[in-house]
């Protein structure tokens, strides 16, 4: 009973060690599938230019760079989900084999009822111990899915501060030193264009309008 109790042990720490790997390859397929979806929709969204300028080739090697990426951490999270599984597996068989042989080397034969029932218990065990890995991993992409859905529901609300009133009858719509950016992963300041102005005219006789960036 106490080397089972050891072996066991040393299975749940092993099983363990395995889902914390599989905890963090599960947040490594994401971010890839991410950027990799980042990519396409980016690529739709400007395909008349790609068309224009024959960029095709370009995107489509940065879009399969993406996608390896995405392939080669799903291989990697599927491996580590077999492991996982087989370890979960093999739980009753070790538990068996060590607590028959432990008891067979130290105290000699082991009488056929005892064996049988020792049988029994091990193959009880085995059911729970089979379901144990699927629960697990649901368990652990439930939680990568609601930190994510939180970490999107926290993300601050983009404040515009744009001027709608008549600022003067000659324009329209008129932007005097801008500054224009977006956070990066460290949530700093991250200024993409400095010191905009822009200026539309108002039209009386035509619907055009006319802008100057500085």
């Amino acid at each position: 009973f106490i080397y089972s109790m050891v072996i066991l042990g040393t299975l749940i720490v092993i099983a363990w060690i395995i889902q914390k790997m599989y905890i963090a390859n599960q947040r490594d397929v994401l971010k890839y599938k991410d950027n990799r979806i980042k990519e396409v929709t980016f690529s739709l969204s400007v395909i008349k230019m790609i068309k224009l300028f024959t960029l095709e080739n370009i995107f489509l090697r940065k879009i399969n760079k993406k996608r390896r990426q995405e392939l080669y951490s799903m291989k990697k999270l599927q491996n580590i989900y077999v492991l996982s599984g087989f370890v979960h597996w093999s739980i009753p068989l070790v538990l068996s084999i060590v607590s028959i042989g432990a008891h067979t080397l130290i105290f000699g034969s082991l009488p056929i009822e005892n064996l049988i029932m020792a049988i029994e218990i091990f193959d009880s065990i085995s059911y729970p111990l089979y379901r144990v890995p699927i629960f697990v991993t649901n368990l652990l992409n439930t939680i990568i899915s609601m930190k994510r859905i939180e970490k999107f529901l926290n993300v601050r609300n983009i404040e515009k501060q744009i001027n709608c009133g008549d600022i003067n009858d000659k324009f329209a719509v008129k932007i005097n030193r801008m500054n224009f950016g977006i956070k990066d992963k460290k949530n700093r300041d991250k200024i993409i264009l400095n010191d905009i102005t822009l200026e539309i005219n108002k039209e009386a006789q035509d619907t055009r309008t006319r802008a100057v960036i500085n």
